[in-house]
């Protein structure tokens, strides 16, 4: 992906304490894993998605989203 960012690192945001602590790094592998059931990687997230199962949805989210972030300046 275009742009690696800290988890919880966008100011203004309510991010939940478990997020914001998570030390995770947004890649393409931590998406995946993230997108696959966000409890599973951050048991005490205030975030109500349910995560994604099939695989090809996964990487077709992934692969969006390489299309619409850029590198850091």
């Amino acid at each position: 992906m275009g742009r690696v960012r800290k988890a919880g690192s966008i100011a203004g945001f309510s991010y939940s304490d478990g997020l914001k602590n998570s030390g995770i790094t947004w890649d393409a592998a931590q998406i995946d894993k993230w997108i696959t059931n966000p409890r599973a990687v951050v048991p005490d997230t205030r975030m109500s998605f349910m995560g994604l199962p099939n695989a090809k949805d996964r990487i077709d989210v992934v692969a969006y989203l390489k299309t619409v972030t850029s590198a850091p300046q």
